[in-house]
Formats: C-alpha cells, sequence, structure tokens
C-alpha cells in the first residue's frame, strides 16, 4: 500500500480501495491493472460518498427523505446548509 488508499488482492491484477458503507469498511474492486484509472475511480466514488452523505444529513427522515432535495443539486457540490 502507498498510502493513497489503494491495494492488491494477491493473484488479482486489479487494485482495490475500501469504502465505508452503513458503517461498516468494504473493499471495491476498480476493475481496472491501471493505476492511475484506480486512483481517479477511488476519488471520484469518495466524492460520491461525501454527496450522498450531505443529502442525507439535510434531509428529514420518513416520507419526505424519498423526495430529491432540489437546494443541494442546484448546487455544485450540494452540500449548501439552509435553515
Amino acid at each position: 500500500m502507498r498510502g493513497d488508499g489503494l491495494y492488491r488482492i494477491p493473484k488479482s491484477p486489479f487494485w482495490y480501495y475500501r469504502l465505508k458503507e452503513n458503517g461498516r469498511w468494504r473493499g471495491v474492486s476498480t476493475k481496472t491493472t491501471s493505476y492511475q484509472d484506480a486512483k481517479r475511480l477511488r476519488r471520484k466514488a469518495l466524492q460520491d460518498q461525501e454527496e450522498v452523505d450531505c443529502l442525507k444529513a439535510r434531509l428529514p427522515a420518513g416520507p419526505l427523505s424519498e423526495q430529491p432535495c432540489s437546494t443541494c443539486r442546484k448546487q455544485p457540490h450540494g452540500c449548501v446548509q439552509t435553515v
């Protein structure tokens, strides 16, 4: 491991990274043998996870939580606190 979150599993040509889902760590395959592509995929997955976490934090529990948050969609990053 190079300190960037990517690693290889023995006898596998692919790069892997760890992602926290529902409070548990999970190993995810990048399905690529290219180190640079794997870094790009991991960065995108972490950004996507951050956006989802932001949306979950903003939405109320219940039936309204299933509605898309129009305020978040309009923002470039999606995380603008409005009270």
